[in-house]
């Protein structure tokens, strides 16, 4: 059904070039000329045996004094109409094939070998005016002009060869467009590959040098603290002998003054003796021992009996697992912790609880309680070195417990986090790796 249409159609356009190849046959059955016998000539009759010179035969080009093609066919309207739509076709495509070509080429202008497109081009169009000639040696047989026709395809087709032959090397030689893509991705991998080393190189250098910033800053505070901690002491020790002996002595405001000088330098002691504990966590070597996380939290506790009795807080604990680590250390990390939350506590008693739950090759321990929080956008604030969020009327404190945490936390290579709410609390959570990594 499909091709009914298309297919009848072209059995009409047979059927009437059929009848026009017999009435041309009738036409030229009914005017045919008697040849002479052999030896003989007559005008307007060509001698097989006579040649002409090219003049001669440039002036006859387009002579029709030879038999047409049809008296080879018998006139036969079913030959004949197979003979035209074949070379019809065959021509229709020989020209199409060189405008595809052309357009092609100019689209193209990158491609190698630009010039064998050209002359390939030239040979289909030549070879498609071989097959019109065929379809007008049927009736007209101007056999000079389709001879130079012919000569001129075969001058191009041979040149076409000739040329294309040396080609076929270098042609071979091109890479396919599978191993184009495959030369591609491998390209990109080693371009990926490369990327991924140089921002490997600059984190690297990055952190190089934050680490070497931070070692510079330790041991200039290491240094610092030490060297100022002896003068310290002996100030703060003069001070109190001094308020000892003449404090009935001196009137009100020099007894204020004594007490202003005497508070301030067993501050001043307290901020040394926190700076000297934070650089002492950058100094000292970590142990990677199997620690228990129970007994440095019970030890922590234990450090902290005498707060957490005055503060009627309550502390409890999941089953805390065994980690890599320093246990002096760990100690120190839960006893900051549990302080900080002792110290920031609310209207009713401390309520503080520790858990711990494996994530992959880490263990995410959490320290929560019932204090009265804090914004969330000082979530990162809190870690800083000397940063307070409550004034020292509310809480004493030099600002050093949390950033010894964090500290004590980047050494034992985990990380540290707070989350909280102002007047519902806060959960801080760190991580240190299992003891089978």
């Amino acid at each position: 059904m499909k091709w009914a249409l298309p297919f009848s159609t072209l059995l009409v356009l047979y059927g009437r070039l059929a009848a026009a190849c017999a009435a041309c046959a009738e036409a030229a059955q009914e005017a045919a000329v008697k040849v002479p016998s052999s030896g003989t000539s007559s005008e307007g009759v060509f001698d097989i045996n006579q040649s002409e010179s090219v003049g001669n035969f440039t002036k006859r080009l387009m002579s029709a004094d030879f038999m047409p093609h049809g008296h080879c066919y018998w006139w036969r309207p079913d030959i004949l109409a197979l003979q035209v739509l074949s070379n019809a076709a065959i021509a229709v495509a020989y020209f199409s094939i060189p405008v595809m070509v052309v357009y092609f080429i100019r689209k193209r202008r990158d491609l190698p070998f630009h010039w064998m497109f050209h002359m390939f081009g030239a040979f289909i169009l030549w070879c498609g005016f071989t097959h019109v000639l065929d379809i007008v040696l049927i009736w007209h047989p101007i056999y000079r002009f389709d001879g130079i026709v012919r000569a001129i395809t075969a001058a191009i087709s041979v040149a076409t060869a000739i040329c294309l032959f040396p080609v076929i090397p270098k042609a071979l030689m091109l890479k396919s467009p599978r191993e184009l893509e495959e030369k591609n991705r491998e390209l990109e991998s080693v371009v990926q590959k490369l990327r991924q080393e140089q921002g490997l190189r600059q984190e690297q250098g990055l952190r190089q040098a934050e680490r070497a910033r931070r070692e510079e800053m330790e041991e200039f505070s290491h240094l610092a603290s030490h060297d100022l901690k002896e003068p310290l002491r002996t100030v703060t020790t003069y001070a109190q002998l001094i308020r000892k002996r003449y404090r009935g002595q001196l009137d009100d405001e020099g007894n204020r003054s004594l007490d202003f000088v005497v508070d301030n330098s067993l501050r001043m002691q307290e901020l040394v003796d926190d700076l000297i504990s934070y650089s002492k966590v950058g100094h000292e070597a970590v142990a990677r021992e199997l620690v228990s996380t129970e007994e440095a939290l019970s030890m922590a506790v234990k450090n902290l009996h005498a707060a957490i009795t005055e503060s009627k807080a309550e502390i409890t604990a999941a089953p805390l697992p065994q980690v890599r680590g320093d246990l002096r250390q760990l100690t120190s990390l839960f006893q900051n912790l549990l302080g900080n939350a002792l110290k920031y506590r609310g209207a009713e008693p401390p309520r503080i609880h520790v858990t711990a739950k494996r994530n992959n090759g880490e263990w995410i321990f959490a320290v929560s309680d019932n204090g009265i929080g804090f914004e969330a956008k000082y979530s990162d604030y809190v870690f800083l070195i000397f940063k307070r969020l409550h004034p020292r009327t509310h809480s004493a404190g030099t600002g050093m417990g949390l950033a010894i945490c964090r500290k004590i936390v980047e050494r034992h290579r985990g990380r540290i986090w707070a989350e909280a709410e102002l007047g519902k609390g806060a959960t801080f959570s760190f991580t240190l790796p299992a003891a089978d990594t």
